[in-house]
């Protein structure tokens, strides 16, 4: 089944696919850039119109409204990244906000009833920006950029840009407040067009409190992570006064405009952190590093021009750097954060984060206060973010942490054992879902996985692979791993250096797994590469099997099969467990093996099993092909049975700009993919799915996908190897494409009843420890 597709012209839509992602950085770059250029601009009207007392107090109020706003979000923004990113729990959302306006509110009373001005608006604004902050971050997870842009400009330096004309016009610090909490009310107000409605509504208190326990860790820790960044503002404030911190403020605000635009900026990759993805974590941390040098080298000359002399500015710089440069080791937390909170290590992060803040408060109060040294109290709260991002990392990957924090299953190792499988695949998770990826999710649920993607069997192999690349072949939009699966990519080591590559992955399987866990590995080609790492895992008492999907022998040879499969199959060690997915090659592989392969059928994926299918009488009159269209597909039958007036979609890659011609000029619709989890949605309007291939391997192949169709659909087959117990299930169609063009026809008008096929009896749950002979 495949999860994406490929359109005529591939060059054009890859550029075009470039040119949208460079413009949503482009706009989040300019909302940035706007802030920066404001908050710039800010600094000398301030620092002449207000005094330096005045000026301190407003940095007192900035500061402790940010940290008002992440006590009162609650931890939301953190929960909305992370089902945005198909986290766990997204039942929770209902009602989500109703507790953040209620504290807000509660919070807000009791500030008045102290008699406290500067507090009654610390608060106003702290629930303001909460709400802002939980749409903006579900805005920015939606890849609504220009969105994202415009609120975020209204938020920030449209309304303090008006609260600096309202003091520049009365000098009074008063005036400011109350136009920049105006300005913000009405810049969420509009932002809450964005917002679904769910948020709002009414939900049971115990889901209340299920979030709230999700959701107060992520709470503390940003509370924690804001006064981090803050607090030395904040001692300074409440050391030295008010009329101290006006320089020390002015030169960090110049600074830190590097660090305030690498936290926006890591918006656009944080789906991809929270997922742990190599590429999102390199590129959102070539960014920020770029932007921290840049603010660095420019806060220098800044400050001498937006700083009266009596600030003395160019003592100043050395602050202004260390701000500016603090952005990398925040992006670093800000990634290991992502991924804690998405692997569900809330309460671990809040913890490190308090405890953090707490160290960082006490010595940059001693700094201040022994020191006066404004550069060595910058210089505290950088290294703090970068011991804090190095405690949080560790925990993500301890092997606890890499097993799946959501699930409570005992493995099948036995109680208090930890189960990790290492899929030893064929393809790469982002390309077609297929067995493999099927396997690795049922696995997620009970432990931790390793899925090899496949790796280069030959020298041509590779050199295909960069000559597709380069002629613009488009990659699918993919079904994301679970967090428990750990990806290991393809490269060229396997193959030039089989035996230093499987070490070097044993070591670190063994390492992740921890003691006592049950090892599986899953073999799918028989390549040196593979076997070496699959032997390696055995010497650590790992349970290998040997899943006989592909008959290497007929496969053809743009596949680049394994060399001397054959030999290698029959060199198996005769502990490892062999099994195959259909009849006839289980029977081939008994006969060269001389021992039992058992025939562990497919199964059907979640999202097919949990779908509501219509009645099939009520559907359209249409028949279908989901999955990748490849040269072993019957094009032909599916042409003809269009020709003769069934509507026929396909929905999946097309492996050839020829074979996509053919079929729309028959009629065909050929739709464009889309992740697994969304298929049945897509195509729950079908009343027949056809399986029938052509050429070499027919007979021999049995879909992964057969039991998926099997649950939604009245199934057509031809070509295929249909085991006994599924074979009353499907129609087999005849030879001639006449005789089978009319069999559909019939098929389509008259469906009948889907079959009954218990969930429990196919699902991949059941089916992973048939492969890998557990008990569960």
């Amino acid at each position: 089944m495949a999860v994406a597709g490929r359109g005529p012209d591939l060059t054009s839509r890859r550029r075009q696919l470039a040119t949208r992602l460079v413009g949503k950085q482009a706009l989040y770059l300019v909302a940035i850039g706007v802030q920066a250029l404001i908050s710039a601009a800010l600094i000398p009207v301030l620092t002449r119109a207000l005094s330096r007392s005045d000026y301190g107090n407003i940095a007192l109020v900035a500061a402790s409204q940010q940290i008002a706003t992440t006590v009162i979000a609650l931890g939301l923004p953190g929960l909305v990244a992370s089902w945005a990113a198909d986290g766990p729990r997204r039942h929770l959302e209902r009602g989500s906000v109703l507790p953040v306006l209620g504290l807000g509110l509660v919070s807000t009373v009791v500030a008045a009833a102290s008699g406290s001005r500067i507090a009654v608006f610390v608060c106003l604004l702290g629930t303001l920006n909460a709400v802002a902050s939980i749409v903006l971050t579900l805005v920015a997870t939606r890849g609504l950029a220009a969105v994202w842009a415009a609120l975020t400009v209204a938020i920030g330096p449209l309304s303090v840009s008006l609260a600096a004309a309202a003091a520049l016009w009365t000098g009074s610090l008063t005036a400011y407040l109350l136009t920049w909490t105006v300005g913000v009310a009405v810049a969420v107000s509009v932002s809450l067009r964005w917002a679904p409605r769910d948020w709002f509504r009414r939900t049971a208190a115990s889901l209340h409190r299920q979030r709230v326990t999700l959701s107060l860790p992520l709470a503390v820790s940003g509370a924690a992570a804001v006064a981090l960044a803050m607090g030395d503002r904040l001692v300074i404030g409440a050391t030295l006064g008010t009329a101290a911190l006006a320089p020390y403020q002015a030169s960090y605000a110049v600074g830190n405009l590097a660090a305030l635009a690498g936290t926006a900026l890591t918006n656009h990759w944080l789906p991809g952190l929270m997922r742990d993805e190599p590429t999102a974590r390199r590129d959102q941390m070539l960014s920020v590093t770029a932007l921290a040098t840049a603010g660095a080298l420019v806060a220098g000359p800044a400050l001498l021009v937006l700083l009266p002399s009596s600030y003395q500015p160019q003592a100043l710089w050395p602050v202004a750097a260390i701000a500016a440069l603090s952005a990398v080791p925040q992006a670093w937390f800000l990634q290991t954060q992502a991924r804690a909170t998405h692997l569900g290590l809330t309460r671990y992060v809040g913890v490190a984060a308090f405890v953090a803040t707490v160290a960082t408060m006490v010595v940059t109060l001693v700094v201040a206060v022994t020191t006066r040294s404004y550069v060595l109290i910058a210089a505290v709260t950088p290294v703090a973010y970068a011991a804090l991002a190095w405690f949080v990392r560790r925990r993500n990957h301890r092997p606890s942490a890499t097993g799946g924090h959501d699930h409570h299953s005992a493995p099948t190792g036995g109680p208090g054992h930890r189960a990790v499988l290492v899929l030893l695949a064929t393809v790469r998770w982002d390309y077609l879902w297929q067995r493999h990826q099927s396997i690795a999710v049922a696995a997620a649920d009970r432990g931790s996985v390793v899925f090899v993607e496949s790796q280069p069997r030959s020298l041509a192999q590779i050199v295909g692979h960069l000559l597709r690349r380069r002629g613009g072949e488009l990659g699918p939009a993919p079904t994301p791993p679970p967090p428990a699966v750990r990806l290991v990519r393809p490269t060229p080591l396997s193959l030039f250096s089989a035996g230093a590559w499987a070490r070097a992955q044993a070591r670190r399987v063994v390492r992740e797994a921890g003691r006592g866990a049950s090892l599986d590995v899953v073999l799918y080609a028989p390549t040196p590469a593979y076997l070496r790492l699959a032997h390696e895992l055995a010497r650590h008492g790992a349970r290998v099997t040997y899943d006989a999907v592909v008959d290497w022998s007929r496969a053809p040879a743009h596949w680049h099969p394994p060399r001397r499969a054959r030999e290698a199959e029959i060199a198996l060690p005769t502990e490892w467990r062999v099994v195959s997915d259909n009849p006839a090659l289980a029977s081939e592989l008994e006969g060269v093996l001389h021992r039992p392969v058992p025939v562990v059928l497919p199964a059907a994926d979640t999202a097919f099993l949990a779908h509501s299918w219509p009645d099939l009488m009520a559907r359209d009159h249409v028949a279908g092909w989901f999955g990748a269209v490849r040269e072993e597909t019957d094009i032909d039958l599916l042409c003809a049975l269009s020709r003769a007036g069934v509507r026929v979609q396909t929905i999946g890659p097309i492996e050839t700009p020829a074979a996509r011609q053919r079929l729309t000029a028959a009629g065909v619709e050929c739709l464009p993919s889309v992740p697994v989890d969304e298929l049945p949605r897509r195509i729950d309007h079908w009343r027949v799915a056809v399986l029938a291939y052509r050429g070499a391997r027919a007979g021999t192949i049995t879909p992964a996908k057969l039991v998926n169709a099997l649950v939604g659909f009245r199934v057509a087959v031809r070509g295929i190897a249909v085991p006994a117990s599924l074979a009353g299930f499907v129609t087999a169609l005849p030879a001639d494409d006449a005789a089978a063009v009319a069999a559909l026809s019939d098929l389509v008008e008259d469906p009948g009843v889907l079959p009954h096929l218990p969930a429990e009896e196919v699902s991949w749950e059941g089916r992973l420890l048939q492969i890998t002979g557990g008990t569960g």
